[in-house]
């Protein structure tokens, strides 16, 4: 074995750091992960299935806590949604600039959390509607 093997963190031994350091938590003695799986394009990078996002925010929070150095915890994945036909005074101010409660309206609205929202279309043409994409 090369020194690199060494050092590579595989996925059970963060299965294992992860549901110990869970199961010490009160009420959650018989805890364990959903799966823990090896990213096929990038063995490097080992994902955590979890059951809801109570225990996505709770495994997060232990991984960055007990993880060796040199790993890190990933932020959350991000779907981006385009969509045309958006009513531009909705959505931009008169400088053109995304209104500041536009994310969080859509957001309740859809019941999901947008955490980004690009306008596509030419910020200056005078056309009352155009495309925008939603991360």
């Amino acid at each position: 074995m090369t020194e690199d093997d060494n050092e590579k963190i595989s996925a059970g031994l963060i299965r294992t750091t992860i549901e110990t350091n869970v199961r010490t938590m009160e009420d959650r003695t018989h805890w364990r992960c959903r799966a823990v799986t090896v990213d096929p394009r990038n063995t490097n990078r080992i994902r955590i299935a979890c059951r809801d996002e109570g225990k996505h925010q709770l495994v997060k929070q232990v991984a960055e806590a007990k993880i060796e150095a040199g790993a890190r915890v990933l932020r959350d994945e991000l779907y981006t949604i385009k969509v045309d036909s958006v009513k531009r005074a909705a959505v931009l101010d008169e400088n053109y600039d995304v209104l500041t409660g536009a994310a969080v309206a859509l957001g309740e609205e859809n019941e999901t959390t947008i955490a980004k929202i690009t306008w596509l279309s030419s910020k200056e043409a005078a056309k009352p509607y155009g495309s925008m994409v939603f991360d």
